[in-house]
């Protein structure tokens, strides 16, 4: 989990802005963002803190300026409707504490795998302080719930078991920044487009058809 405020919102933005275009392109961004940052004494906690935000970019970047979807087409763009593309990967947000909370129970379910349907992952969830640890809302809670095995003590002390997903909390204010508008809701998810393919269906009629078989 990373909490984020307005200052930490802006650096993301500009963080985000550097990897838009192709690489020369890039490459720019980063050269002019470097020396902008030359240019301003950064202490050493502020530029630990840039490369922590540096670090956890891809998390956030799918929910950066939603209300604009005419981002560079190299980097990020609108593709099937509710869908998001950034550097190939396929994206799609839900927005709300009640839709977040049934895209966890999906994600962690086993019955779309025993039907043969491809697992929900989820790639990030950005909330408010209040929905995520607060009740009645209480994400914190549901997600203990329906990912206990990460929250098991472990024998072995220097094990890791961390979620796979990443938790950004932010301020209203830092939360509104990013994505382009005033969030009224208290939090947002963003998912991995799962890839049905031809193969899949292939496999997918084919269970059907056996089940079916059996059940007579």
């Amino acid at each position: 989990t990373i909490e984020i405020n307005e200052g930490d919102a802006k650096i993301i933005i500009d963080l985000a802005s550097c990897r838009k275009g192709d690489t020369r392109t890039r490459t720019r961004n980063i050269e002019q963002h470097s020396k902008k940052r030359q240019r301003i004494e950064v202490k050493p906690d502020e530029s630990k803190r840039e490369e922590l935000l540096n670090e956890r970019l891809s998390y956030i970047q799918p929910f950066i300026n939603l209300k604009d979807s005419s981002g560079d087409p190299s980097s990020r763009k609108e593709c099937n409707e509710g869908q998001i593309s950034i550097d190939g990967h396929r994206y799609f947000i839900a927005e709300g504490t009640e839709t977040v909370r049934m895209l966890l129970e999906q994600s962690s379910s086993k019955d779309r795998s025993n039907n043969g349907l491809l697992p929900i992952t989820i790639h990030s969830i950005l909330t408010k302080p209040s929905p995520f640890f607060e009740d009645p809302v209480n994400l914190r809670g549901t997600i203990s719930n329906f990912f206990a095995e990460y929250f098991e003590e472990k024998e072995d002390a220097t094990s890791t078991n961390s979620l796979p997903f990443q938790i950004i909390v932010a301020s209203e204010k830092a939360m509104s920044k990013v994505v382009g508008f005033n969030v009224a809701r208290g939090a947002m998810a963003c998912g991995i487009v799962p890839h049905y393919d031809e193969i899949w269906l292939k496999g997918f009629l084919k269970k059907k058809y056996d089940d079916s078989k059996s059940n007579i």
